[in-house]
């Protein structure tokens, strides 16, 4: 598997095997798997479009992340991760495809047949595939990698193989079964999946953090580890997949380092100085280097990627649970004095977005405002959308600093008032004339990335007597904290999948949507109009259907304030050392195409 700039790269097996076990196959060729459309790559074909033939395989890639490691695991919640990982040590029986969204090529698995509901698929395993220590990848290994992950990877895998049922054909050949309630896409993302060795990992617990350096079978193996530091991965030369054409053009680099730094400033400094190659920069951060000597030499370029991924919700979600928050007023009122557009002006370039939409980006967000059928099923839930809701697009509250914002502070504290809230003489702080409790919460984080945003946001609260803080915690702790509900508020970033299905009810579903689920969704939002639309999602038959219900979850999700939309960045900038790099001629049509890079050395 190889995931770098946020995409999962494929490479494509060049054998064929045809069977007849399932009867009924709608893959149009069987060297890939598309639920939705038809495979771009024909089973000949030599290399991917941005892939260069003639790259050569040399040189030292240096990269750079921010924080520190204690484990190579990174397929569960514990731990911080090194970085790399994920990207080139293991493959899986599909990788996604550079220029396509949900197509899987072969890649373990030398071909696929699956069933016309989408539900049921045979991988016939490559005769070739290899770990790094020269073992065979075999059914068992599928098999005890969906177990492993079944059991202890990350919530995302633990559904999905919830209910899968994958079983052995013979040692090369495995099947694996999804219920009917499952997405078409269910046997797409167990296919990228990546597959774990038997003969290691049995003897080990995959839920445990370790810095233990495992065996592969990716296109490069872990050479080295500096605790916390740095990891450094070299090229597997007798790599089993190297001459398929999905791989030619890819993974260039002889070694490729990791430098783990505890601070931006110190990252970006490293960057400049030329001790790391490539670096993913801010506008703003561009444009205070844009008057250095080797960036106006061209010494150091720019690679802009403009953003092709659905983005989703992007904010400070409030623990519904709290009752602090369980009042629509109070969430309104918070909500009512962020001042995003003076902060993006004056503290970030202007370089951002305001985040809208809990489907960002995507063709079926509610960014529009609803038409008559969709004002029709709204109309149902008088208590969750105001009339101005069935007229107009959300548009998230922005305090104008500029103009003094005083009627928009007085708005924001008679809507308090509305929920029992009143100023307490005594200390100028908001208290609850009924259970006498302060308004005041704290924001969990994982990172500092919000502080500019909130702190302007918390001078304002103040001024509307409301105490706030935010507490950052190291991920492990922070996942913890959420999978507890030991917060008041938190930090989230929720990216959808491109074709979102029952995934959302268990995102957004209350407890009766969710009965396996104790306590129900990680926010605690209990709303029959949420409900409602996400059983119109589980029935949706079309594309159309399905949209009509995803833009009317949307506007429930919207309107019912349950978070703090942030704001986004809808475009990766990588800055580089275009004397050392070689970037792809021809970009991919989703992804960064870092993994296209070569060394001119």
């Amino acid at each position: 598997m190889i995931k770098v700039g946020s995409r999962i790269i494929v490479f494509m097996a060049l054998f064929y095997m045809p069977v007849s076990i399932i009867a009924a196959v709608d893959t149009p060729g069987k060297h890939a798997y598309a639920p939705y459309s038809t495979p771009k790559y024909p089973a000949n074909f030599k290399h991917y479009q941005s892939a260069n033939p003639d790259a050569p395989k040399a040189g030292t890639l240096r990269l750079s992340a921010k924080g520190t490691f204690d484990t190579l695991n990174p397929w569960i919640v514990n731990g911080r991760y090194a970085s790399g990982v994920y990207d080139w040590l293991y493959d899986s029986l599909l990788s996604e495809s550079p220029d396509e969204q949900q197509v899987g090529y072969a890649l373990i698995a030398q071909s696929i047949e699956v069933s016309k509901d989408g539900r049921e698929a045979i991988f016939h395993i490559n005769p070739m595939a290899r770990f790094h220590d020269g073992e065979p990848i075999l059914s068992d290994d599928v098999i005890f990698s969906a177990d492993v992950f079944r059991d202890k990877a990350r919530p995302g895998w633990r559904i999905l193989l919830k209910e899968a049922e994958v079983t052995e054909i013979d040692a090369h050949t495995v099947q694996v079964k999804f219920p009917k309630t499952a997405n078409r896409e269910a046997v797409y993302q167990f296919g990228v999946i990546p597959i774990l060795p038997k003969h290691y990992w049995q003897e080990r617990d995959f839920g445990k953090t370790t810095l233990d350096i495992p065996v592969g079978s990716g296109p490069y193996r872990i050479a080295e580890i500096k605790s916390g530091r740095q990891i450094t991965f070299e090229r597997v030369r007798d790599y089993w997949a190297q001459s398929l054409p999905v791989r030619v053009g890819i993974a260039n680099f002889d070694r490729i380092i990791y430098n783990h730094f505890f601070d931006e400033t110190t990252r970006l400094t490293a960057f400049m100085k030329g001790d790391i190659d490539l670096y993913k920069i801010t506008e703003q951060q561009w444009g205070e280097a844009s008057n250095k000597p080797t960036v106006q030499s061209g010494k150091i370029a720019l690679l802009r990627v403009d953003a092709w991924w659905p983005m989703g919700m992007n904010g400070f979600f409030f623990n519904m649970r709290n009752d602090l928050f369980s009042d629509v007023h109070v969430r309104k009122a918070l909500n009512m004095v962020v001042p995003f557009n003076w902060v993006n002006e004056h503290l970030m370039h202007g370089a951002y977005t305001r985040t809208r939409s809990y489907f960002e980006n995507a063709s079926f967000s509610a960014v529009f405002p609803p038409n008559s059928r969709e004002r029709s099923e709204m109309s149902a839930f008088p208590n969750h959308f105001d009339e101005l809701s069935l007229k107009t697009a959300f548009t998230p509250y922005d305090v104008n600093l500029s103009e003094g914002a005083r009627e928009q502070l007085i708005a924001a504290t008679n809507m308090l008032k509305q929920a029992g809230w009143e100023i307490d003489p005594k200390t100028g702080y908001q208290r609850h004339k009924t259970s006498g409790k302060l308004l005041e919460f704290t924001i969990l984080a994982f990172s500092d990335s919000q502080e500019k945003l909130y702190g302007a946001w918390a001078q304002q609260l103040e001024k509307i007597g409301v105490r706030s803080k935010l507490q950052i915690v190291d991920s492990s702790a922070f996942e913890k904290r959420i999978k507890e509900s030991d917060f008041d508020a938190a930090y989230r970033f929720y990216i959808p999948s491109p074709r979102p299905g029952q995934e959302q009810v268990r995102l957004w579903g209350s407890v009766k949507m969710n009965p396996e689920k104790e306590g129900g969704n990680t926010f605690g939002i209990n709303s029959p109009a949420v409900d409602h639309f996400l059983k119109l999602l589980q029935v949706a038959k079309t594309d159309d259907d399905k949209a009509f219900a995803l833009r009317l979850l949307d506007r429930a999700l919207q309107n019912g304030h349950y978070a703090v939309p942030s704001y986004q960045d809808r475009q990766w900038r990588y800055a580089y050392w275009s004397e050392r790099l070689v970037p792809a001629s021809k970009p991919p049509e989703y992804g960064s195409g870092m993994e296209f890079l070569w060394c001119k050395e």
